[in-house]
């Protein structure tokens, strides 16, 4: 049916009487039909067809409505949907903005001022933590918290840095995750005053970073009863220090042994026969480093001696070509004989350095440490003076 494009409502019934329709009327007048009859039937015909224009253009007017209306309402769901994307992207950037920029948007406590600064370790110390890896307890001790929050305000968070993996490669990592080890103080070496202060900093941290009860607990109990053997209150100074090394030891193998098939056991009882065993090595490490530096020493006044001997048994030649190729010192073998009287005076020159081989013109090869030579330059100088 084709689209009406005027409303039949506005149209008036055409005046059949007039002039215009005579021919038509003329037409449907017949011995049963009048004239007027004629033009009544015309206007019947007319208002039947009115009738049935109307009915179709209200349809068509329904139709426009009901279109119009669809089209409306897809309209306001596009602009509704419009909307939604946008706002979930807004989300989308202000979630990133928060987790990027947490601390901007932490709420503020109502409490005031605290009168104790809070445990603040290095972000470092949190991360490990928060992996359950294991952390060196120096970034808990005061120092250690100190260089936390001096480096915290000046690192980006933003900033990468090359570290080294466990199995050597290269990556890169944020620098707020990555510590230099330049400063930091291995667990065996700190001072048992500086384990205390560290352990209950360290299960605070603990706590933060969500670590189970158990394991807490676990780490507490071995602390504490790493603080209250008999060792700690032993006259030998070694015996704290076992302590010391077992823990650092010890702890740092459950870290490995937890990540490990076996799983994680129970650290917080002492091993009595490991901690014997760590005693015994500590004390021979310590009996090695003694010996060593009396070693030193004794090596050090036996070899000033031999070497003045066996200078002054050189031929005055010999000598007067060795002094002027070391020292650019010519010496006569008069002032070679006074050496060993400045000996004792020149020993505080020795330096300490590295031995290695003086290849000269001598028929011979003289092996010599650096400081002996350093010595007898200081001891011709003064014997030269001497004899002027």
């Amino acid at each position: 049916m084709p689209r009406l494009l005027a409303d039949p409502n506005l149209e008036i019934c055409p005046d059949y009487a007039s002039e215009i329709y005579d021919a038509v009327c003329t037409a449907l007048v017949d011995d049963h039909t009048t004239e007027q009859q004629a033009i009544q039937k015309l206007q019947a015909v007319w208002q039947a067809g009115n009738t049935a224009m109307k009915v179709q253009w209200q349809e068509q007017l329904n139709h426009e409505q009901e279109d119009w209306e669809e089209q409306a309402r897809l309209a306001e769901e596009r602009q509704v949907q419009l909307a939604q994307v946008e706002h979930d992207e807004e989300e989308a950037a202000l979630k990133e903005e928060r987790k990027k920029h947490k601390h901007k948007y932490t709420p503020i406590q109502d409490s005031g001022v605290p009168t104790e600064t809070p445990v603040m370790p290095a972000a470092y110390a949190l991360h490990r933590l928060q992996q359950s890896d294991y952390v060196k307890l120096w970034h808990f001790t005061n120092n250690g918290l100190d260089d936390a929050l001096n480096t915290s305000l000046t690192t980006n968070d933003n900033a990468m840095v090359m570290s080294r993996l466990h199995d050597g490669a290269i990556t890169w990592t944020p620098a707020a995750n990555s510590r230099s080890s330049s400063t930091i103080i291995a667990n065996q070496d700190l001072t048992f005053e500086e384990f205390c202060i560290t352990c209950p900093q360290m299960i605070t941290a603990m706590e933060q970073t969500n670590w189970t009860k158990e394991r807490i607990l676990m780490m507490a109990t071995f602390w504490r009863n790493i603080q209250i053997h008999p060792f700690r209150s032993s006259r030998d100074p070694l015996a704290p220090k076992a302590l010391l090394v077992y823990q650092a030891e010890q702890r740092r193998l459950w870290h490995i042994t937890a990540k490990s098939p076996k799983g994680p056991y129970d650290l917080s009882m002492i091993n009595e026969v490991l901690l014997e065993k760590t005693r015994t090595r500590v004390y021979w490490d310590e009996r090695r480093k003694k010996d060593n530096e009396r070693d030193y020493e004794v090596c050090r006044h036996v070899n000033a001696g031999n070497l003045v001997k066996h200078i002054i048994s050189l031929p005055a030649s010999h000598v007067f070509s060795m002094c002027s190729l070391m020292f650019d010192i010519p010496l006569s073998r008069n002032t070679l004989l006074h050496l060993a009287h400045l000996m004792p005076h020149a020993l505080c020159f020795m330096p300490h350095a590295s031995c290695f081989t003086l290849h000269t013109s001598l028929p011979h090869t003289t092996c010599l440490n650096y400081h002996w030579l350093y010595a007898l330059r200081q001891i011709a100088e003064s014997a030269v003076h001497c004899l002027r």
